[in-house]
């Protein structure tokens, strides 16, 4: 029941640490992207000093259930990136981010893929506690069989945060009938000046699509998988090289796994 992360060897000359489920970056320090994973029921802190830039990207691919605890604390002119990816059992996930600092930045993009009677639970808190924050949260899902998932964000923007941009979508393609998403999407704003949004969408698989990608020749698994990544592939796109290609393995392992079933 932990966080199992390693640390690159120049993030720990820097002075970043982890101990007892808490990472810490110092002032200034710039973390390339920071693989980690999560098993059981895990309470996970990270703390970003002032000026300094972290990149994280969660992996939850077991095949055992878990339950993530995140609380992440920004300091002023700091900016954390959070990518996920679950294709995991069953999870739950609740995170809160605080943006402390003036001009600190957040940015969260959750992917998942449910097979089987897997159950996805996504909810994410972000505060602007201060003027010219950022906050960018993006949910995006697939659900095959009767999975489930259920993504909930809630974006706040506190008195005396002038300047914060606080956004948030969540959008789901639903591959089975029997597959069901729900989204809840809130803004709590309690400042002028700012710049707040939501979108969130479930829909199904494009039998139009599905019909035409056939009539091409591929069998019906194939187009499935198809559509499956034409959906998914705009939102890792914009991820460096090595993420990529570690969310499509995951994917696509799983995507094999569930036809062999």
């Amino acid at each position: 029941m932990a966080v199992i992360l390693s640390l690159p060897d120049e993030a720990a000359a820097a002075g970043v640490t982890f101990e007892n489920n808490t990472l810490t970056v110092p002032a200034g320090v710039f973390v390339a992207p920071v693989p980690y994973s999560a098993t059981g029921d895990t309470p996970f802190n990270v703390h970003v000093g002032e000026g300094a830039q972290l990149t994280l990207v969660e992996m939850l691919a077991s095949d055992k259930s878990a339950n993530l605890g995140m609380m992440l604390r920004l300091a002023a002119k700091s900016s954390v990136k959070l990518i996920s990816v679950a294709t995991q059992s069953n999870i739950n996930i609740q995170r809160t981010a605080v943006l402390e600092g003036e001009a600190s930045s957040y940015t969260e993009q959750d992917i998942f893929y449910g097979t089987g009677q897997q159950g996805f639970g996504i909810a994410t808190s972000v505060v602007n506690d201060a003027p010219k924050t950022r906050a960018h949260v993006l949910m995006h899902g697939v659900l095959d069989h009767s999975s489930k998932a259920s993504c909930t964000g809630t974006m706040r923007i506190n008195k005396g945060a002038k300047g914060a941009d606080s956004r948030l979508a969540q959008h789901v393609l639903l591959l089975s009938r029997d597959a069901k998403a729900e989204n809840f999407p809130y803004l709590e704003i309690e400042e002028s000046d700012v710049t707040a949004g939501h979108a969130a969408t479930v829909r199904p698989l494009d039998e139009e699509q599905l019909f035409y990608l056939r009539s091409r020749g591929l069998g019906e698994q194939e187009a499935r998988r198809t559509l499956l990544m034409a959906f998914l592939t705009p939102f890792i796109s914009v991820l460096d090289k090595q993420t990529q290609e570690r969310i499509i393995a995951l994917i696509k392992k799983k995507w094999e796994h569930a036809v062999e079933r």
